[in-house]
Parts: C-alpha cells; structure tokens; sequence
C-alpha cells in the first residue's frame, strides 16, 4: 500500500485507472489520470490492484467533549520568517544573487514555490504568496520591483482579488 502527497485524486472522469502505473510511479502527479485538486485534506491510497480515495476535515479548535476531537497540546504562535537561502518546489531558490526577473518568468510559467492548496491556481497568487513569504526579508524588495515588471503578463481579475483580499495573503 502507497500514498500519495496531500490533494491527488484520480480524475473524475476517469472510471477504470492504471493501479499498475499507480504502483510503478515514483510521483504521482505526473500521471496523466492523477490530478492535483488543491485540497489538502484529500489523500489517494493505491496498491498494485486497487486505490482507495480519503478526504477528512476536523477543527483543531473544539470542545473536547467528542472522544473524536482532537486534542492538540499547542495552538499555532505564527512562522518564523524564512532563511536564505530558500529552496521551493520547481528548483526555486531564493539567495543572495537570485535573478528575480528569472524567478518570476518561471512562477509566471507554471512554476509553483510550493504544495499549499491554495484555492486559485494563478501566476498572481502565487507571486503574492511568495512576496508576502519573504516579507520583512530584504528578497522581499527586488521581489516586488521584478513583479511589477510583470504585470501586463498577469491576469488582472487575479491580480487585483489577491491585493484586495486578507486571504490573498496566506501564512507562511
């Protein structure tokens, strides 16, 4: 029995997947029947004959009073900020000596810094997200000079959602 990482399914409208090509794969996702839904609570389970899809969410902050609650002896206290260097998914790194117009070409082509789940999968969040990932880090600066390079290549709508939103700005 394998699993995969936080927020594959097979794709829906695939009725009878590969579990041969499932148990052969050393990653998952790039199957061409396997997708990345964004939900972290989403998990696919596979043997060699079969695959056993699981999705669960439960509210760390709770009364307690179900023996199924969790009980958690920490509550979060926030993220220390990064350091460099800061190597992310897609062999993003962030140094000193990063070419930021570089690192913004590749996120603008489909590069993600990392596997969040973020609700919306586009070049602006994810620029976003990275900003906000470096703040109070002097990367955060050339950062913003490279994106704002950019912006004619990203999708307004995104863009101007993300800035406008609490929630375009996600925890580190």
């Amino acid at each position: 029995m394998r699993w995969g990482p936080p927020g594959l399914r097979i794709a829906p409208e695939v009725t009878f997947p590969d579990h041969a090509a499932l148990a052969a794969a050393e990653r998952w996702a790039d199957l061409a029947f396997v997708e990345q839904t964004g939900a972290l609570a989403r998990r696919l389970y596979s043997c060699g004959c079969s695959h056993w899809e699981t999705s669960v969410a439960v509210d760390l902050e709770n009364d307690g009073e179900s023996p199924s609650d969790p009980r958690v002896p920490w509550r979060c206290a926030g993220h220390p900020a990064p350091t460099l260097p800061l190597r992310l998914d897609h062999g993003l790194v962030v140094a000193d000596g990063t070419r930021w117009d570089d690192l913004v070409d590749a996120v603008v082509k489909g590069a993600r810094p990392r596997l969040l789940g973020l609700p919306r999968d586009d070049p602006s969040v994810w620029l976003a997200w990275l900003h906000h990932h470096l703040e109070g880090l002097p990367a955060s600066e050339p950062l913003a000079r490279a994106i704002v390079r950019r912006l004619d290549d990203l999708d307004p709508s995104a863009l101007r959602s993300v800035l406008a939103s609490p929630a375009g700005r996600p925890a580190r």
